[in-house]
């Protein structure tokens, strides 16, 4: 564009030169627009693809965390099934036993009681053989 003074009216000259220094930039601001409208096109596809390279990368760690407390928890269940077996095994068994004491016990308890009456008795006994 031609340099005018301050103090001189503009052309048509004045007006061409500026119409065609702003569609020059016009076309120029486009071309940056579209050049960087591109850029980041490609960086959010770059970055998108990372995402999802990344959520999937999650979620199959999450599906193998998964995996292994499914199989942690089945291994504790199978565990504390067997110790509860165990344990109603050994209590039945002490449950016997103390039945079988309790037997034993009323067993005893009449012998000791037959006993008894014949040590109460020994000396009629006695008395009753030496007599004859």
């Amino acid at each position: 564009m031609t340099e005018t003074n301050n103090n001189q009216p503009a052309t048509k000259g004045d007006l061409a030169d500026l119409r065609t220094e702003l569609k020059t930039d016009i076309t120029d601001l486009r071309t940056a627009l579209k050049t960087d409208i591109t850029d980041l096109r490609t960086e959010l596809k770059t970055d998108i693809k990372n995402l999802t390279t990344t959520v999937n990368s999650l979620g199959l760690d999450v599906a193998k965390n998964n995996l292994q407390m499914n199989t942690l928890e089945h291994n504790m269940l199978e565990a504390l099934r067997s110790f509860k077996s165990d344990l109603l095994s050994a209590f039945e068994a002490s449950v016997m036993k103390g039945q079988m004491y309790a037997q034993k016990a009323i067993t005893h308890g009449d012998i000791l009681s037959g006993h008894e009456e014949k040590l109460l008795n020994h000396e009629t006994r006695l008395a009753s053989l030496e007599s004859k």
